[in-house]
């Protein structure tokens, strides 16, 4: 205690020579919870000690001569409490808050001491008692209206203001206060800035960034780090936030830009298919107009061809047909020479018993026509009858027989016939079935192999058009079963979990920033179809949480991991879908929630199967990440059903066939009964007939040989007749065929003119292409050129089937243009507004292209590379030269730090000096790399390169909006590469004053103790103030200022780390003013002359402090000590 008190003497007598402006009062009226009058702090420029229980308002005293110092940009209240920048602000200040209250909404709102109707002032006084300087500062606080920000007024003066005297009886009028304190000679600004100026000015020129540092100090507790202590105790956190802000705006043009020349990309990648198809669609239309005009032109050119051809035909027809007559006049004659000598031979006969034997000649003839044409009949009715397996009709009795089966037949022929249809048509319903589950599965197929997703393409579609309509990413809007799959070990239960989590798996999950825009659409749009969707939030209930039954359901469901939507679906199974999964019935039976492999399930008393569809139908699986294995099965069971089709058609064609053979059965049996008389097929009878009359006509000719001889002669002369007449009739004949053929000629000749005189211009114009054309074809059928009727027909197919062809092609052309102009028109309905997805408006589409690529892209080009490397580029660089200036800086500070450090005893005979050398951090080197590459290099770049270099940008400008599954880790990313106090590591070295050799080292990975740690931090604290407060190098005097405020200080410190400090403030002639709780008050007082004591009431939420010298607190607490151990004594 005696030499406590001597070393308190020696320090009271050292104070009137100390100089520097210290503080020496300082006055808070209506400051926080220091309420209703003027509260004084009147260190008189010694080192202080501002003491008081947590929360008592320690902190409001210090938070007001930070206010008073400095910026409000950069003021941080309560910092060494941690305290949350919402917590405190001026207006919580002013206001007077000390606690909050429930409204009736249920929300929280501060309580306040005062209303808006007050006023608050903060005053500072500060003095160099060697200079004889006076500094005042205060700032006046007031409303200007109910609900206003706070208003200021700052005042600096050299002459020493008080809150009594100065700001006190202005009636209310701001005008009059300014214009009082302006006559007294302080200077009003309305702006820190000026204000800041002119106290620092007044204050020795101590900088802005001794001020900063001022402030950093205030807040220095435990240095557990080396590093983090020089970062944030010795360097300023440098704001890159507005050069951030201002990357992100451009960036946001320059992402603009790009988008329209992507999206112009993307048009026109779209465009030329429909292009190119559109210009073959129109080649083929010109060839198919063409060969149309050929094939009506082809009559007209092949009767002008065939006209000189036609009338050498007439010409040389005409000859024929003279010499043929001639021909024939010779044969007349002949025949009638012969004709008159038969005649004298029958005569002859006559009178030799010729009469008879012409009888009977004449009989024989006409029975023999009756037999040809009885057997002609016969002939086809055996035919029939064998075809319907009737007896061969050789009598009567069978004709009989026949005739009674006919009806019976003829009725299993119509009842077999009915049988057979019936088989068609169940047959051909079963090929429309196959044929529709064919074009299911196809389009099914179709749609999977254009995504990853086992959906139905139904809803797939649906979806798809609630994207392009919202302008939302498909992920956003996802199906429950595009985010879960059966796990593989539990392949078994794939068929029954399906089932059961089926209308859950086919509901969309919809993010909660989407959900007002997708219920809205829902509501308007007819759907067509049902459609369940979930909002998801990050609300997630409790009761999802409960542990799951390792048998159940949930567990042999794998969620996709690493989505927005991974915990709220993982809660919402394990929630829904706890049915036990049962091996045998007996267990089913007993489980309140279960399952079986057969697709069984129960809730409670419910019961459900649902065998409408087969347990292995793929078909209907719906879960999954990958549809890989859904599109094998489906393609296996594509390939059977048509299979399928394939056999029921072969069937049918085995049908239709007996069909035909059954009604050729039944037209056959109707023929049959038209033969309805016996006489009509009986050609034995005749038979017998014209035998007899044969042996009569043979009796008469054996009893006259003279007859005999006149009968051949006649028969000589009767051939000889037949001959010339059969010459006759040849030439007769073959006239009639060459008159047949002139009159054709003729008729030819007509119409060929008729042909020709209808001629038209058009006919004019193709027939160069004709005679090209036609000389192909006859080349390519390898035939002699000639212009006949063959060849015109043959030709005629040819241009027929080469117009068909076009027809195909250019049907097919037509589908895919139509096709693809549904497409662009559904991708970007806003541009096509007026265009139809039908091939009349082509032209729309080609113009658009044509528009899009020589005008919009290029200009969308252009406008990209101006805002990269017009705007974007040069704000990165900016940014960039920014950051290195920052860096600049550090490695300047570090320096000037370094040169007070060398002007410290760290230990005898030595000195502490700080080093900084580039992080190893990853992150950080990355960054800079990628800093580099987006400014390297960005002159005369083509647009390819020029896309290149914007991704380069958008991959640090998109971490620095924060991107959209990482959008935490990104803001991390953002704050730690842009903090250039992180590109450092720092360390520092111990270093011998005579020859400047290296004694120790000092880094955070040497696993230092806790008061080596310390006593470099103070040691270089210290040296950063001193430099900062230009404190003369040797003496460490001069008119400069000299405050340092500890917060909580030396709390977590070791008493001899603590005790350190105090003497090397001491010894650079620093005025510390020490604020801390009721603890370390033993290690601290030794270095104080001065003590506030702060405390606070809880009945009327008031602070007050109270004033006292070191001796008077030190009495105070030695008699309350007495206190304490007396009422302890009495207690014994």
């Amino acid at each position: 205690m005696i030499i406590w008190c001597m070393e308190h003497e020696r320090r009271i007598k050292t104070m009137s020579k100390v100089s520097g402006i210290r503080l020496h009062n300082m006055e808070i009226y209506n400051w926080g919870t220091f309420d209703d009058k003027i509260w004084t702090f009147n260190p008189n420029g010694a080192m202080s000690l501002l003491i008081g229980d947590s929360g008592s308002g320690k902190s409001t005293i210090v938070d007001a001569l930070s206010t008073l110092l400095v910026a409000p940009s950069k003021v941080q209240y309560n910092k060494a409490a941690d305290a949350s920048a919402k917590e405190r602000s001026v207006r919580s200040y002013v206001r007077g808050y000390y606690g909050r209250k429930q409204t009736v909404e249920g929300k929280g709102e501060p309580v306040a001491l005062r209303t808006e109707k007050s006023y608050s002032v903060i005053l500072a006084t500060f003095k160099d008692m060697v200079e004889e300087k006076i500094i005042s500062l205060a700032i006046f606080f007031w409303f200007t209206e109910r609900g206003s920000n706070v208003s200021r007024i700052y005042a600096v003066s050299d002459k020493e203001l008080s809150i009594a005297e100065d700001f006190s009886n202005f009636k209310d009028d701001i005008r009059y206060l300014k214009n009082r304190l302006r006559k007294s000679g302080a200077k009003i600004n309305d702006s820190f800035i000026r204000y800041a100026e002119e106290y620092r000015k007044l204050m020795g020129g101590v900088t802005a960034q001794a001020i900063d540092l001022f402030q950093q100090t205030i807040s220095m507790k435990k240095v557990d780090a080396l590093n983090e202590f020089v970062r944030e105790s010795m360097l300023e956190k440098e704001d890159v936030n507005t050069q951030i802000e201002e990357l992100l705006k451009h960036y946001r043009d320059l992402d603009s830009a790009y988008e329209a020349v992507k999206k112009a990309k993307e048009q026109i990648q779209s465009l030329e298919p429909i292009h190119e198809n559109g210009k073959e669609y129109t080649d083929k239309v010109e060839q198919k107009i063409k060969l149309d005009v050929a094939r009506d032109s082809l009559g007209v050119w092949f009767a002008i061809k065939k006209r000189d051809i036609i009338s050498a035909h007439v010409k040389d027809v005409e000859h024929q047909i003279k010499k043929l007559d001639h021909d024939i006049l010779l044969q007349e004659k002949k025949q009638n020479d012969i004709d008159h000598e038969i005649q004298h031979i029958i005569a002859s006969i006559n009178k030799n018993g010729g009469d008879e034997l012409r009888r009977l000649e004449e009989e024989i003839q006409r029975y023999n026509i009756e037999f040809a044409v009885r057997k002609s009949v016969l002939d086809k009715y055996n035919k029939n009858a064998r075809k319907l397996g009737l007896k061969l009709c050789s009598s009567r009795e069978n004709y009989d027989e026949n005739s009674d089966k006919l009806p019976k037949l003829e009725q299993n022929f119509i009842e077999n016939r009915k049988s057979i249809q019936d088989e068609l048509t169940a047959v051909e319903i079963t090929i429309n079935e196959g044929n529709k589950k064919s074009a299911e599965l196809t389009m099914e197929l179709e749609s999977l192999k254009e995504r990853s997703s086992n959906i139905p393409a139904k809803l797939i579609h649906l979806r798809d058009q609630m994207c392009r309509d919202l302008e939302i990413k498909e992920y956003d809007i996802p199906f429950a079963g595009e985010l879960l799959e059966v796990d593989p070990t539990q392949i078994s239960w794939e068929g029954a979990l399906e089932r059961l989590v089926h209308g859950f798996a086919i509901s969309l999950l919809v993010q909660n920033n989407h959900y007002s825009k997708v219920s809205e659409w829902v509501n308007k749009k007819h759907l067509g179809t049902k459609i369940v969707y979930f909002r998801v939030t990050d609300k997630i209930d409790f009761n999802s949480n409960r542990e799951c039954d390792v048998h159940c359901a949930a567990n042999k469901l794998i969620v996709k991991k690493d989505t927005y939507f991974t915990k709220w679906i993982s809660a919402e199974i394990n929630k829904r879908f706890r049915h036990i999964c049962c091996d045998n019935i007996a267990d089913f039976r007993k489980e309140d929630k279960a399952i079986t492999k057969n697709g069984q399930f129960k809730s409670g008393r419910r019961h459900e199967k649902d065998d409408r569809h087969k347990i292995s139908d793929r078909m209907r699986y719906v879960l999954g990440f990958s549809n890989k294995k859904k599109i094998e099965v489906l393609t296996e069971e594509l390939k059977t059903v048509r299979q399928n089709v394939d056999k029921f058609m072969d069937k049918r064609r085995n049908i239709l066939s007996q069909q035909d053979d059954i009604n050729e059965m039944l037209s056959i049996s109707r023929i049959m009964r038209e033969y309805d008389n016996y006489e009509k097929i009986d050609s034995k009878s005749i038979q017998k007939l014209i035998f007899k009359s044969i042996q009569r006509m043979n009796e008469i000719k054996e009893s006259s040989s003279i007859l005999d001889t006149l009968k051949k002669q006649k028969e000589r002369k009767q051939y000889e007749l037949i001959d010339a007449k059969n010459k006759s009739d040849k030439l007769k004949i073959e006239k009639g065929k060459r008159s047949q053929k002139y009159d054709n000629l003729q008729m030819e000749w007509e119409e060929n003119e008729e042909k020709i005189m209808q001629e038209t211009e058009n006919d004019k114009n193709i027939y160069s292409f004709l005679e090209d054309n036609f000389m192909q074809y006859m080349d390519q059928i390898q035939q002699m050129l000639a212009y006949n009727d063959k060849n015109e027909k043959g030709y005629l197919n040819y241009l027929t089937k080469k117009a068909d062809s076009l027809q195909s092609r250019m049907s097919v052309l037509k589908a895919n243009i139509e096709k693809m102009m549904a497409r662009f028109k559904n991708a970007y309905p806003s541009e096509t507004l007026e265009f139809t997805d039908k091939i009349d408006s082509i032209e729309d589409y080609n113009a658009m292209l044509y528009k899009l690529s020589y005008d919009n892209l290029p200009k969308y080009q252009n406008d990209f590379k101006n805002e990269l490397q017009g705007k974007i580029i040069r704000h990165i660089s900016l940014f960039s030269a920014v950051l290195y200036k920052y860096r600049s800086n550090i490695i300047s500070r570090i320096e000037e730090i370094n040169q007070s450090l060398k002007e410290i005893d760290y230990n005898v005979g030595r000195y502490i000096i700080l080093n900084c050398e580039d992080s190893s951090s990853q992150d950080i080197a990355m960054f800079k790399s990628q800093l580099r590459a987006c400014t390297e290099g960005i002159m005369n770049l083509d647009n390819e390169l020029l896309e290149n270099k914007f991704m380069q940008i958008k991959e640090i400008i998109e971490r620095f909006k924060g991107r959209q599954d990482t959008v935490e880790a990104d803001k991390r990313w953002t704050t730690k590469v842009t903090d250039v106090r992180n590109w450092f590591i720092f360390s520092a070295t111990e270093r011998y004053r005579d020859n400047d050799e290296e004694y120790e080292h000092y880094s955070d990975s040497d696993g230092k103790s806790g008061g080596q740690k310390e006593k470099l931090a103070y040691t270089i604290l210290a040296a950063s103030l001193a430099y900062n407060y230009k404190l003369n190098k040797k003496t460490k005097n001069g008119s400069t200022f000299r405050l340092v405020v500890i917060d909580e200080a030396f709390l977590k410190s070791s008493d001899k780390s603590a005790q350190f400090g105090l003497k090397l403030f001491e010894q650079m002639k620093f005025q510390l003013m020490v604020v801390t709780p009721l603890l370390k008050i033993s290690t601290i007082t030794p270095f104080v002359s001065h003590v506030g004591f702060v405390s606070h009431s809880d009945i009327t939420h008031k602070s007050e402090i109270m004033n006292m010298s070191i001796e008077q607190y030190e009495k105070n607490r030695k008699l309350e000590e007495d206190k304490r151990l007396g009422k302890l004594d009495a207690l014994n």
